[in-house]
């Protein structure tokens, strides 16, 4: 699964009405996190400034996906497989 597939279940995720209420809280901290200008390491500290962000982007993808129902995971899921497939006689 692409970067830009996983973004977007995560968004699909935070949407959806059936998502618990903790999994869009976490989304939400860890969002406001990446883009908050103070960070637990400082992003001007070149190499580990970044990683911190990027750790915390792993784990909360990681979080999100063991809290949020399985079955609410497959069924977005393939709702992006039918939709980025085209259908039977389509060009």
């Amino acid at each position: 699964m692409g970067l830009f597939t996983k973004i977007k279940l995560l968004w699909s995720i935070f949407l959806h009405e059936d998502a618990p209420w903790s999994v869009k809280l976490l989304l939400l901290a860890g969002f406001f996190y990446l883009i908050f200008p103070l960070d637990f390491v400082p992003d001007h500290i070149l190499l580990a400034g970044w990683l911190d962000d990027l750790a915390l982007a792993v784990v909360m993808y990681i979080l999100a996906l063991k809290i949020t129902p399985e079955e609410l995971v497959k069924k977005l899921l393939d709702q992006f497989g039918r939709h980025g497939k085209k259908q039977d006689g389509e060009k």
